[in-house]
């Protein structure tokens, strides 16, 4: 019984999350003036909008510069690791990135923490000294 009620509460969260994605959809072709088979690409490109995935990893960046340039509290401070140059004397290309945590589980690799710290060191050096938001 018990195992029954959980699975019908998954699918009822699967539908909702379909439902708001198609009224999304479906508002965005409203706004755009475009026909309803219309691209996503299309869609996005008419109305200027930007793709979630996008705007979630801009917002990610935002909060890894302001840890970067320390204008950010200190509770939040102190869950990211130091940088690497911290951790030895020796001067290295990398020492301005910043450690990787050891991730045990797929929920924290997923995290905010470790998937910001490899985006932030995937950028180019130059972007990452100059940036500003």
């Amino acid at each position: 019984m018990n195992m029954c009620r959980k699975s019908s509460v998954g699918v009822l969260f699967l539908m909702l999350k379909i439902w708001n994605n198609w009224k999304y959809w479906q508002q965005l072709k409203l706004s755009s003036g475009l026909p309803l088979f219309a691209s996503k690409t299309s869609l996005y490109y008419e109305t200027g909008w930007i793709p979630l995935f996008s705007r979630r990893k801009i917002a990610r960046l935002k909060t890894m510069y302001k840890v970067d340039k320390n204008i950010i509290p200190s509770y939040i401070r102190d869950i990211f690791p130091d940088k690497r140059g911290k951790a030895s004397s020796y001067t290295t290309r990398n020492s301005q990135n910043y450690s990787l945590p050891k991730c045990r589980l797929q929920l924290y690799k997923t995290s905010l923490v470790p998937t910001v710290i490899g985006e932030w060191n995937t950028l180019p050096q130059e972007i990452n000294v100059f940036m500003a938001f």
